[in-house]
This record gives structure tokens, sequence and C-alpha cells, in this order.
């Protein structure tokens, strides 16, 4: 029994002031205490994460001891905080230290993780194709160009834009159909960190080379006969030519000139290809006619004497136009004139045809009438029989 105690239960305060006593006693003695044996904080800390790709959110949690009642924290990334379990973001990729300082009435401490928090850079996500406009069908080569800024990429997905992906890191897409397709990629580098990149209407597939041609002969009906071609190709981008006009000559002019020896029948073809890869042939056959324009007439006529003119010419022509020399024409097939004067005269036919003119010459004598007289040895006689001798006397007789 303590002397408190005793006093106490011998009565000598009240019991009032005997249970007051107590209770001062008590407080007394747990101030001193807490004065005398209060231990100053120790500080410590965790993080719900150490390493991770920007931007990186991160949630600090004090795990001081002593129970520390101030709190402050550098979190290495220029952000300050008095919180107890602050919550901050590393937008940019390093390694940041981080500092805790803790405090109480009866001390302070710290700690300092250094390089505590890694962030790791996100890949920069890119592209390219070997081909970015084409014709229909195309087979475009896609290639990863991506910087992985930390570790290797490991993983890649495409999306081509027309539905279908691929996980390969470069590859082959062909396309079917005409139109404008956007090109994304996302790749994991081995960090865990994603890159991303979109690439809007990137690829452009387009309708293929329709190859024409028409052919115009020039105006001439005997050879050598030139044709004049005319290119009527449609398609994308710039077109190169390639003719042969079957007559073992060849063009790479857009729209060239040929010339043919001979009549005949020729097979011309056109090879005309795009800058996008795409091509087209076309195979003609084109006819070259032959022509022959003759005047069907006497070589030589008298005086005043109806002369017939045939168009012999052959094929047929559209149209003809006679020139007889004599100051007529005529745009008859065929025709007839007279000659009032003797002399030598050029006729002249001109024969229009599907496509071309041609013409033919021919010279004509014109005689003038012979003078006609004869003579006769004896012209009467006294009985018959009667036998006459007769003598031509006519100048230039033959």
């Amino acid at each position: 029994m303590t002397l408190s105690e005793t006093t106490i239960n011998q009565g000598t305060f009240p019991k009032g002031r005997s249970y007051f006593l107590q209770w001062l006693i008590t407080a007394a003695f747990l101030f001193f205490s807490s004065v005398i044996f209060a231990q100053a904080p120790v500080a410590n800390f965790t993080a719900t994460t150490t390493s991770g790709c920007s931007p990186l959110n991160v949630q600090f949690t004090d795990q001081s001891s002593n129970n520390p009642i101030f709190w402050n924290w550098d979190l290495g990334n220029g952000q300050l905080s008095t919180a107890q379990n602050p919550v901050t973001q590393y937008s940019a990729p390093g390694t940041y230290t981080v500092t805790l300082v803790v405090r109480n009435a009866a001390g302070i401490n710290s700690i300092t993780r250094t390089d505590y928090i890694v962030v790791n850079p996100s890949p920069s996500a890119n592209l390219s194709a070997n081909i970015r406009t084409a014709c229909v069908p195309a087979t475009i080569q896609f290639t990863d160009i991506t910087i992985p800024n930390a570790g290797t990429i490991t993983d890649w997905l495409w999306d081509f834009g027309d539905g279908t992906t691929s996980t390969l890191q470069n590859p082959q897409k062909n396309y079917i159909q005409p139109g404008f397709y956007t090109i994304s990629l996302r790749v994991t580098s081995s960090t865990g960190c994603v890159g991303a990149i979109a690439i809007g209407n990137y690829i452009r597939i387009v309708s293929g080379v329709t190859a024409e041609f028409s052919s115009t002969p020039a105006a001439t009906c005997r050879p050598p006969y030139i044709v004049n071609f005319s290119d009527l190709t449609s398609g994308p981008g710039n077109i190169t030519y390639s003719w042969d006009f079957g007559n073992s000559t060849t063009s790479t002019l857009q729209n060239p000139v040929a010339t043919y020896a001979a009549p005949g029948t020729y097979t011309v073809s056109l090879t005309a290809s795009s800058e996008f890869g795409c091509s087209n042939t076309i195979t003609r056959d084109i006819i070259i006619n032959s022509t022959a324009t003759t005047i069907s007439s006497p070589d030589t006529v008298c005086l005043n004497t109806v002369v017939n003119f045939q168009n012999g010419s052959a094929p047929l022509p559209v149209s003809s136009v006679w020139d007889f020399g004599n100051a007529i024409q005529s745009d008859k097939l065929s025709d007839s004139t007279s000659y009032s004067a003797p002399g030598t005269y050029q006729v002249r036919l001109i024969n229009t045809y599907t496509e071309c003119v041609d013409s033919a010459f021919k010279n004509i004598v014109v005689r003038p009438r012979p003078t006609v007289d004869f003579t006769a040895a004896n012209t009467i006689a006294c009985q018959a029989p009667f036998s006459v001798a007769f003598q031509d006397l006519s100048p230039n007789s033959a």
C-alpha cells in the first residue's frame, strides 16, 4: 500500500478531493513521460509505381513512423507538396529523385531516394510506303520507321483503312478498290510503352489506264502512204506511250505519224503506261487502200469530133472533176467533149476518194479534117463495061 493510498484510506482528505488528487498525479505523470520519452519521426514512403511510360501518374504514400504531423515533399519534377499522400504526373522521360521531410514535436527527419522514379519515353511511331498513289489493283509495301526512344519495338498493329489489319513489322497490302485510305500504326516497345500514328488519306488508289487511239490517213492516194495517229487514252498521272505500227516501225510519241510503203492491212498496237504503275494495250487493224486514177479515151481524134472520156479509176471515187484542156470542165464520173481547133490538149481528171484526193493526166491529139481529092484517067466511055482507074490526090493520106 502506497502513502497516497494510506492517506486517502485514512481519511486525511475528503473523499472528493482524493479523486481530484489522484487524477492530477496521473496527468502530471503522463505529461512528463511524454516529454521525457517522445521520439522524433523516421521518414519513409512508398509509391504506386516507380517506373512506366510518359506521361506517368504516381501516388505517394507516407510510411513514416512516430506520428509525424508535418510533411514536405520534393517530387523531383518541380512539384512540391505538404500533403501526406500527394499525387503527381511525370510528363517528360527521365529519372527523378524524391525527398520527404517529416516533423513532429520531438524532431525532424528526411529521406531521399535518388533516381527513384524512372519514366520511359514512348516510341515515336512513324511509317512509310513505297507507293502512295497507284492504279487498281495495287500492292503497297509498308515499312515501320518508328523510333523506339527506349528499348526495342516488340509489337505492331497496322490498320490499312479498308477494314484489314496486320501485326507484321513491314507488311504488304493489296488494294482492289479505288479510293483514299487512312493508314494507322500502333507500336509497343520492350519497356511497355505505346506509340501510335494515323495519317489521313495517305494512300490513293486510282482507276486503271484505258488505251485508245484513232488514225487518219493523209490526203495522198499513192505511196508512200502517211497516216496520222491520235492518242485517246484515259488514265491517271503522266502517261507514256509505246506504238507498234505493224510495218516494222515504232514510236514513243503521244501522237505519232507512220509511213507505209504499200497498201494493205496493218495491225497497230498502243501500250499506254501510267506513272502510277498500271498499263493497258489496244490492238487494231488499219486498212490502206490502193487507188488508181485512170483516163480511158482515144489518143488521137479529129477536129470537131465528139470524144468520150471514161473514168477507169478503181475503186470508184466519191466525186470527180474533169478538165478537158479546152476550157470545158465537168463533174460527172465520165463525160464527153469535142475540140474546135487542132492541137495537143492535156486532159486532167481529179478524183476524190474517202481518204485521199488523186489525179491523172493524159494528152490527146486533135487533128484537122483531111482535104479529100482524087482523079480518074478517063471519065467517059461509049459502052459498058467501063473500067475506070481512080487515083487519090488527098494530101497526107495514109
